[in-house]
């Protein structure tokens, strides 16, 4: 939700749908996508930026280690979507944005996209099923009462690195 905005993205049908509320007396529209959803198999959440960019991510939670769904982004609101291309190959179950990243994570790991650098970082293993920003750490908490940390110093290390 971003003021009177709310997107949802949603499966279990064929396609996945991202429905769009533009204020409380509005009816409800949605975007039909061509990306295939299933049981186990879908859009998990959306993040975002400001109240135009979002991204949506999702997977199948049978299969940690793959990416069958796309990240699909918006500059305008929800009206339009399209598939970002060279992304993370995992389950992402949350997207954030922290101030230049977009973090994704999911129970198997997690990684962080440079905008301006189009670069993504790998932030290695996590079993982190929720992450959210607190000032300048990245928290997750996932199965059991797990709960990490990673500063957003040490994300900006990663992308100066030289390799």
């Amino acid at each position: 939700m971003n003021g009177n905005h709310l997107l949802l993205i949603g499966g279990g049908g064929a396609f996945a749908r991202i429905y769009l509320k533009n204020n409380q007396k509005s009816g409800w529209t949605y975007t039909e996508t061509n990306i295939p959803t299933g049981e186990a198999k879908g859009y998990f959440s959306i993040g975002s930026k400001n109240k135009n960019t979002f991204w949506a991510v999702g997977g199948d939670y049978r299969k940690l280690n793959e990416s069958s769904i796309p990240i699909l982004t918006t500059q305008d609101g929800g009206k339009s979507w399209k598939q970002l291309t060279n992304t993370p190959s995992f389950y992402m179950e949350k997207v954030i944005w922290a101030k230049p990243y977009w973090i994704v994570s999911g129970p198997s790991q997690s990684a962080a996209y440079h905008e301006k650098k189009k670069q993504w970082k790998n932030l290695g293993p996590s079993p982190y099923h929720n992450i959210i920003q607190v000032g300048g750490e990245i928290w997750g908490i996932g199965a059991k009462g797990q709960l990490g940390k990673i500063s957003l110093s040490s994300i900006n290390k990663l992308f100066l690195a030289e390799k």
